[in-house]
């Protein structure tokens, strides 16, 4: 008699997430986080010079990130394009690994769901990188939940109480599409 396969769902985004990024957490963290502006210079200097498995990792990259000149005038320019540089010397492009890095998050409830949705659906929405893959669903989603602002008082305990309500319902149907996302990234990664 053969036994089902009892992996669940949690346990495949578990394992195939820590294979869907370039790098490890701390230092996809790293990277991911001051591309995306939520890291300060001065964060990711201390960082850099703290995290002892960068050089392992970073191999040839690792002498162009810890001689970089932090305090110039232009450095958070210049070390965006140097991560974007350090990812294309790995056949990877930053922009998608952050969408790999937000799905991730958000489906192990690291990253909040309405932030991640917003995030997201601002990447479907950019032009200068192509993020066709993304769902629009986010971009609906992300739209429903700005309108909710302007439809509701926020003095009207009726209303906050709708509101709320809605927000809980958009959470779950984002919590799903998030879900499902990541399953479609997880096959076409392998």
């Amino acid at each position: 008699m053969a036994v089902a396969n009892t992996t669940t769902l949690d346990e495949i985004i578990a394992k195939s997430g820590d294979e869907m990024l370039l790098f490890s957490d701390s230092i996809s963290n790293m990277f991911i986080r001051l591309y995306c502006d939520e890291y300060s210079i001065i964060e990711f200097e201390k960082e850099v010079y703290s995290n002892s498995t960068l050089e392992t990792e970073l191999k040839n990259d690792y002498l162009d990130l810890i001689s970089f000149d932090f305090k110039s005038k232009d450095a958070k320019y210049r070390l965006k394009k140097l991560i974007k540089n350090i990812y294309r010397n790995h056949q990877k492009y930053i922009e998608v690994e952050i969408v790999y890095w937000l799905v991730i998050r958000m489906t192990n409830d690291e990253y909040g769901l309405i932030n991640g949705c917003e995030r997201l659906a601002r990447l479907a929405r950019n032009d200068e990188f192509d993020y066709m893959f993304i769902p629009k669903e986010y971009v609906g989603l992300e739209s429903l939940m700005e309108d909710l602002g302007f439809y509701y008082n926020p003095n009207d305990q009726n209303d906050i109480c709708e509101k709320t309500r809605l927000i809980e319902e958009y959470k779950i149907q984002i919590k799903e599409l998030n879900t499902e996302f990541l399953r479609k990234l997880i096959r076409r990664g392998q």
